[in-house]
């Protein structure tokens, strides 16, 4: 069970750090004066 735990928190901390440096890109985006627009999901649209 120790493995298992300790494995999907390695796995996690994959996804943290990819996380982080997407982040990291969007602030520096907003530097400079340049801007970024957030992205929006419409479930009911998609389904259509």
């Amino acid at each position: 069970m120790i493995k298992i735990l300790k494995d999907e928190y390695a796995l996690s901390e994959t996804e943290q750090q990819a996380a982080m440096a997407l982040y990291a890109e969007m602030m520096n985006a907003t530097n400079d004066g340049k801007a970024i627009s957030p992205m929006n999901f419409d479930k009911k649209a998609y389904q259509k």
